[in-house]
């Protein structure tokens, strides 16, 4: 009997031990209710505590990074070989594999839209580095979707950067990357139809020859370099969009008067880009344009030539843009390779060899330096020197439709270019009160 009760026992704890692994459950602590003396203990059930620390990620052995397709490495372009020499060189020097993801410069799918939706769905699955446009770099940081490289990075405290890429890399006086590739506007002219001097706004008077500009862009990017070269500001104290009447009304008089001497005839006012602006000069509708510097390094026409966008005054200005080597890993401990990367992508030598091939304008002397071809070391060491980043979106939304409807209404000879300066300021400031 006593070794048949025995078994009974074993079968019994057996059985319990299976329904534990199977359903496992809380210890239940009994809590005793505050009722009538000799109530029963209510059982609560004890939630079961959190761990109190999550293991540190190890460093990793792979960074990613993101590019827009026309940067591919290994694309079979000069420029993607260069960038892939570059890219496996620091894999050899740090032990670690770069995965390249290739995404469209903007809209759905793109660069900053993929960052977005990854920050909220998978911040692991951001990337170590992005390169970012301008206009895309600028959003992203202020939605808070890169790291600020004050202090950790120190490559831009260098004197090797041109004054317009400092600038570019900043962000309401915050560094959030590195600019690696430049445009600016210039002027692109046939040069067996002109000749120079083509310095100021004068010599193309007495051309009297069609000078291409897209003055119905939505960013009015000539009208505003203008505007800026002689001292039109473009925000108040609050930082709120601005315009001038009497700098403004200087501009599109100089448009009046191209009008009227056959620089700007009345179907220049329907050109929306400067893309549309640039088919157009090499369709020989004319022999003079402003284009950006970057569609001309794309190309070199072989009859043609760049120079400085002309000044209406003595200080050379012009607007320009370009593509930032940005920080978008969340994980600090990872952030230091990245950034690593980052400057490693910015060194002088690799810039200028990568610039040239890939036609953009250098962001440090020393870039342009380096170049093989020195045809155009002049002329774009002037570019570089005059240009300065184009104002926040934020800015550009407000002034740039303004600017477009005056020099529109200017060039097709509907309104007085004074006229058409007051009536863009009013209607600029009555957009502000609304």
């Amino acid at each position: 009997m006593a070794a048949f009760l025995g078994m009974w026992w074993i079968t019994i704890l057996l059985t319990a031990c299976q329904a534990l692994d199977r359903f496992p459950f809380t210890f239940l602590t009994p809590v005793a209710t505050p009722t009538a003396e000799g109530a029963a203990l209510t059982l609560t059930p004890q939630p079961t505590p959190e761990p109190t620390q999550t293991p540190t990620p190890l460093p990793p052995n792979e960074l990613t990074l993101w590019l827009p397709p026309e940067f591919a490495p290994g694309s079979g372009g000069r420029a993607g070989e260069v960038l892939d020499k570059r890219l496996a060189a620091f894999e050899t020097e740090h032990g670690i594999r770069i995965k390249v993801r290739l995404k469209a410069a903007s809209g759905p799918g793109g660069l900053l839209e993929s960052l977005s939706a990854a920050s909220v769905a998978a911040p692991r699955s951001l990337p170590g580095v992005v390169a970012l446009p301008r206009p895309e770099f600028e959003v992203a940081a202020i939605k808070g979707l890169l790291v600020p490289l004050d202090p950790l990075g120190r490559v831009l405290e260098s004197s090797d950067w041109y004054p317009y890429a400092r600038e570019l890399a900043m962000v309401q006086g915050v560094t959030f990357g590195l600019p690696f590739a430049g445009d600016a506007q210039v002027l692109v002219y046939r040069a067996s139809q002109v000749h120079p001097p083509l310095g100021n706004w004068e010599d193309l008077i007495q051309l009297g020859q069609p000078v291409g500009i897209a003055f119905s862009s939505p960013t009015a990017m000539t009208t505003l370099a203008l505007y800026r070269s002689i001292g039109g500001e473009v925000e108040d104290a609050q930082h709120r969009p601005l315009l001038q009447s009497e700098p403004l009304a200087r501009v599109l008089t100089l448009y009046r008067t191209g009008a009227n001497r056959g620089l700007f005839p009345l179907w220049m006012a329907d050109f929306q880009s400067e893309s549309q602006v640039w088919q157009a000069y090499q369709d020989q509708r004319f022999h003079v344009c402003v284009a950006w510097i970057s569609d001309y390094l794309g190309e070199q026409p072989p009859d043609s030539l760049p120079a400085p966008l002309p000044q209406l005054e003595d200080t050379p200005y012009t607007m320009a843009t370009g593509w930032i080597w940005a920080v978008a890993d969340p994980l600090p401990e990872r952030q230091a390779l990245s950034i690593e990367l980052v400057e490693w992508l910015s060194d002088s030598q690799f810039l200028g060899e990568w610039s040239e091939a890939a036609g953009f304008l250098p962001t440090r002397p020393a870039a342009l330096s380096a170049w093989q071809n020195q045809t155009f070391k002049s002329v774009l060491t002037q570019v570089a020197l005059s240009a300065h980043a184009r104002p926040s979106t934020e800015l550009l939304s407000g002034l740039g439709g303004v600017l477009e409807e005056a020099a529109v209404r200017v060039v097709r000879l509907e309104a007085e270019p004074s006229q058409a300066a007051v009536d863009a300021v009013e209607r600029l400031a009555d957009r502000q009160t609304r």
